[in-house]
């Protein structure tokens, strides 16, 4: 577990590293949040998808292409 932020949280910057990826090709999401450490694997899990989600939703109102999907 580290100092890591949730996906969008965080400084670094997310939406090159998904520009930079080709079309149609998965991708998953790594974040040892320490703040989520209490918790239990599937409400930490919860978590990180819905942060995950509104990353990349924002992403879509911006206007930016998706070669993903946000199910």
């Amino acid at each position: 577990v580290s100092q890591r932020l949730l996906p969008g949280e965080g400084e670094l910057e997310l939406s090159g590293f998904i520009e930079a990826l080709p079309p149609g090709v998965a991708f998953e999401v790594e974040a040892p949040c320490a703040a989520l450490a209490p918790l239990g694997p599937i409400e930490r899990a919860q978590r990180v998808a819905a942060a995950t989600k509104r990353f990349l939703e924002s992403r879509l109102r911006a206007g930016k292409e998706a070669p993903w999907s946000v199910g």
